[in-house]
């Protein structure tokens, strides 16, 4: 995963290396099963989604969530569409699966259907197909949502596509509320409402950059602003409560942050605090902004960060080592839940999803593993709650 950029070759032969780093190279240790405790809370109780991104037929995989953390099987649940199979991280993205703000709706990409599912969220994280509407482009692989409306992102031809979710989950793709990416886009890999919705930004890998879209009153896109990324290939990213962006870039295996402007250009705050990993190609910040946690799917780790009032990053381990997944594991996607005291994140190569719980100073312990399906087989995209 390295950005093509105007010295050709020598980032062609980057891309190659962070490629390779981003594969898992050897079976991990494996953690303790996380089995359900005895004694479940059922007013923290939530679930955990990942999706299994089938060429034949595509699931959402579900987890129900004790308070404790731990996770139990409720079972996989078609979108009615088609995923793109593959190995790990064939989608390339962050966001392929997304709840509403309010946990009561699920939103999927159907990345080889060109598709949108949404689904219900039963008290018990249980799922039932709502809808599925047409992604407005060719392979949809990331998804973002702000109250009631809903954008896909196209990354087969960089477009972009909104729509307005009714409480049925029922999806209407809005009038005029499509947008091209601007000249040069090139390996779109996620999109994000700012968190008073009145922006909407795509990371572009190969292209290395960051377009911010002011949003309509009615929904739609006015022209975006191109900004460049401090490192190499921007990737996952969050936005904090101060609108704040942090953006992981997998070719720098950093994390920098950025404030936005009036006119919605994007400035370093931060720039490429380095991990100490490898491939950092994924994101989430906690609700209240205080730390991010960024997945290094070549060495098998997490990083946490504190975040400043004002955007600055630091390290919350000297040597970048928050979390450990372990070697081959290959962690991708991740989401906070339970009010941010746990941490799950998906871990491509062994078809695991990880589980820590986070400490008052940001720190994680491991809770254990539990299988989403086979080591290897395209699993993408993770959702909490």
């Amino acid at each position: 995963m390295r950005t093509y950029d105007l010295k050709h070759l020598a980032t062609l032969a980057a891309l190659a290396a962070a490629a390779a780093a981003c594969s898992p190279d050897r079976a991990g240790p494996t953690a303790p099963p996380l089995a359900s405790a005895n004694a479940v809370d059922e007013t923290a109780a939530g679930a955990v989604y990942t999706l299994d991104n089938g060429a034949a037929a595509n699931h959402v995989v579900a987890f129900r969530r004790d308070a404790a953390g731990a996770l139990t099987s409720i079972g996989s649940f078609a979108t009615g569409g088609a995923g793109t199979g593959g190995a790990v991280d064939p989608l390339t993205s962050q966001y392929a699966l997304l709840l509403s703000d309010d946990h009561r709706l699920l939103f999927a990409v159907d990345a080889g259907s060109d598709d949108v599912a949404s689904f219900r969220v039963a008290a018990d994280g249980s799922l039932s197909l709502a809808d599925r509407e047409p992604s407005g482009g060719e392979r949809p692989v990331s998804l973002a949502v702000h109250g009631r409306l809903l954008y896909a992102l196209n990354a087969g031809d960089n477009t972009l596509r909104g729509y307005r979710a009714a409480a049925s989950g029922q999806l209407v793709a809005l009038p005029h509320a499509s947008a091209t990416l601007a000249a040069g886009a090139s390996g779109a890999a996620a999109v994000r409402f700012t968190t008073d919705g009145h922006w909407l930004i795509v990371s572009e890998r190969l292209s290395n950059r960051l377009e911010t879209f002011p949003v309509e009153p009615d929904g739609r896109l006015g022209a975006p602003v191109v900004s460049a990324s401090s490192g190499n290939v921007a990737f996952g990213f969050d936005v904090t409560p101060a609108n704040d962006v942090l953006v992981s870039e997998a070719g720098s295996a950093a994390v920098s942050s950025y404030a936005i402007g009036a006119g919605g250009a994007l400035t370093p705050i931060t720039a490429s605090l380095g991990t100490g990993g490898a491939a950092t190609c994924w994101l989430i910040a906690t609700a209240d902004g205080r730390f991010a946690y960024a997945a290094n799917a070549g060495t098998g780790t997490i990083t946490g960060f504190a975040v400043s009032g004002d955007g600055h990053l630091s390290l919350l381990n000297a040597d970048g080592r928050t979390g450990v997944t372990g070697a081959g594991t290959a962690p991708l996607d991740l989401d906070l839940a339970a009010g941010d005291r746990l941490l799950y994140v998906l871990e491509g190569g062994t078809g695991n999803v990880g589980g820590f719980a986070v400490g008052a100073d940001g720190g994680l312990t491991p809770i254990g593993t539990i299988t989403a399906g086979a080591p290897a087989s395209g699993f993408q995209g993770l959702a909490a709650y």
